[in-house]
This record gives structure tokens, sequence and C-alpha cells, in this order.
């Protein structure tokens, strides 16, 4: 009997693993990360600075897949809201650049200046992998607010190009 305990404990748990594994594996896409955008930029429309304890929780809505969104406040510029890194929130980041040189800060305020809002690429490092890879984003402001919301995925191959012309 303890046996069998023990063998249904062992396959429960290895079953979890697999499970929780398989969802960690699970990518974004490029529509995910569009409508997310939109839902959060909607969201901070309406309840303003109430919003933003979701967007700094990283168990919270906004958080899904491999991806999340981040609030940023283009005017100083800074982060503030990050699931995933605190430290961004608060300090000027204009001056922070992608592995390979690009003050992505700065691109993202841009682009979402556009009426609706657009998508920049920029390289940096990905969890659990070594070496630099490029992360395409969508980034667009929140009517009413001075807030900026973006969100991104690790892509080689996406067009910006048809990224702009088709998912805006």
């Amino acid at each position: 009997m303890k046996k069998v305990f023990w063998l249904m404990a062992m396959v429960v748990f290895c079953g979890f693993g697999f499970i929780n594994s398989a969802i960690a594996e699970q990518k974004a896409t490029v529509e995910e990360v569009y409508e997310m955008c939109i839902k959060a930029a909607d969201v901070l429309e309406v309840l303003g600075d109430d919003a933003l304890s979701e967007f700094n929780n990283p168990e919270g809505e906004f958080v899904w897949k491999d991806s999340y969104v981040f609030v940023a406040d283009c005017s100083v510029p800074t982060a503030v809201a990050h699931p995933f890194i605190p430290e961004l929130i608060g300090p000027d980041q204009s001056e922070l650049q992608g592995t390979r040189g690009t003050y992505f800060v700065s691109e993202l305020c841009s682009v979402a200046q556009e009426p609706d809002g657009g998508w920049f690429d920029y390289y940096w490092p990905r969890p659990g992998h070594e070496g630099d890879f490029r992360k395409i984003s969508f980034a667009i402001n929140v009517p009413g607010q001075d807030y900026t919301v973006s969100a991104g995925i690790y892509d080689e191959e996406t067009s910006l190009e048809k990224l702009n012309r088709e998912m805006r």
C-alpha cells in the first residue's frame, strides 16, 4: 500500500512538472502582444494610477506565456510599473541601451507617439539563453494619461514594416 501511495505521488508530481514546463515553453504571439497592449491602455485610461499594481504583479493578468506588459512615463523617461524588474521603476532610463547599442526606451517613446502606436526592435539577453536576441515590441500611449504601455517577444524573423502596416 505504501509503494502504491508513493508511486501515485510520483506520477502526480511528475505530471505537474511536465504541465508547468509545457506552459513555460509557450510563446506569446505578435497578435497577443498587440491585444494585451491595447487592453492595458484601456485599463489605464479608465483606472489611471489605481491600475499600476496589476502591472507590477508577476502573476497578474498582464503577464502571459513568455511575455508581459510594462508601463512607462516617457516624459521622464522611466518605468512606472514592471512585473519583473522593479529597479527600473523611477530612475531615468533614457540612456538604457540594448546589447547592440539601441537606445530602446527612446525608440519606444517615439513609436508610441504614432496615433495607433507602433512596433520597434532591439537586441536583449534572453532569459535562460546565451547571447543577445532580437526582441520586437509594440508601444502605444494611454489616452488622457502620461503613460505608455509596451510588450514584446523574442523573434528573429518578423518584419517591422509588415507589423507596422498590418497590426496597428
